[in-house]
C-alpha cells in the first residue's frame, strides 16, 4: 500500500505588514515631521518679513508728520517776528512802510514780480524770500539766533527761515469811499500780507531734506 503525504512549505513574510504586504511610496510618512516644521517656519518667515515693511512705513510716516508739524511752527514763528516789527512802526511815519518810498528793504511792492510769481509756485523748491527783500527768522533783535528746532537741524544760521511784509492796496468798497471810519479823515485803511517762508538748507545751502513752507498772514493799517 502506497501512502501519499501532502507537502507543507513554510515560508517567512518579506518586509511589510503580518500579511506579508510590502509599503508603497506614497505609504512611507518617514521625514513628514521635518517638512511640516520647514512649512511653518516658512510662513512665520513671511509674516515676519512683512510686518518689518509696516513698522518701517509706519515709522516714516511719524517722522514725516512731526518734521510737518515743526515746519508749520517754524513759519508761523516768522509770521508773527513779522507782524510784530511791522506792528512797531508809528502810524504817523508812513515812510518807513509805503513800500513806494520806503528804505526798508523787508517791506516790499506788492506789484514786484515774486510776490505774485515765484511766491505761489508749488514746484519750485527754492529760496524765494532773501536778504533783499526779508528778515531773518530766527534772529532776535540782537542778531542771536533762537530757535532750538533750527539748532538741532544744523541749520541755525543758513537762513532758511524768514519773513517779509508786502503791501499795499487801499481797501475801497466796490461803489467807492474807503472803508476807513475816519469820517473825512485824511487816514484811509490799506491791506497788506505778511510773509513766512522756510526752506531746509544744509551747510552748503544744496538740501532740503527737512522740506519747505510758505505761509501768509493778511494785514491791515491805517494812514
Amino acid at each position: 500500500m502506497i501512502c501519499q503525504t501532502d507537502q507543507i512549505t513554510l515560508s517567512t513574510p518579506a518586509a511589510g505588514d503580518s500579511q506579508g504586504h510590502r509599503p508603497g511610496p506614497i505609504a512611507n510618512q518617514d521625514g513628514s515631521v521635518m517638512v511640516l516644521a520647514l512649512m511653518i517656519m516658512a510662513v512665520m518667515m513671511v509674516i515676519a518679513i512683512t510686518s518689518s515693511d509696516t513698522v518701517v512705513t509706519e515709522n516714516f510716516i511719524i517722522r514725516n508728520v512731526g518734521i510737518h508739524k515743526e515746519n508749520v511752527n517754524l513759519v508761523e514763528s516768522a509770521l508773527m517776528l513779522g507782524l510784530q516789527r511791522f506792528m512797531q512802526i508809528p502810524d504817523n511815519d508812513p515812510d518807513n512802510f509805503d513800500p513806494d518810498i520806503s528804505n526798508t528793504d523787508w517791506i516790499n511792492n506788492r506789484t514786484d514780480a515774486w510776490t505774485t510769481g515765484a511766491w505761489y509756485n508749488r514746484g519750485d523748491a527754492s529760496t524765494v524770500l532773501n536778504a533783499n527783500n526779508s528778515i531773518n527768522g530766527n534772529e532776535d533783535e540782537f542778531g542771536n539766533n533762537v530757535i532750538a528746532t533750527l539748532a538741532n537741524r544744523g541749520e541755525a544760521a543758513n537762513g532758511g527761515l524768514r519773513c517779509a511784509v508786502v503791501g499795499w492796496r487801499p481797501v475801497v468798497y466796490p461803489s467807492g469811499g474807503s472803508s476807513s471810519l475816519v469820517v473825512g479823515g485824511p487816514a484811509i485803511w490799506h491791506a497788506g500780507r505778511v510773509l513766512g517762508e522756510y526752506v531746509s538748507v544744509d551747510g552748503g545751502g544744496a538740501d532740503n531734506g527737512n522740506g519747505m513752507l510758505r505761509m501768509e498772514l493778511g494785514l491791515r493799517r491805517q494812514w
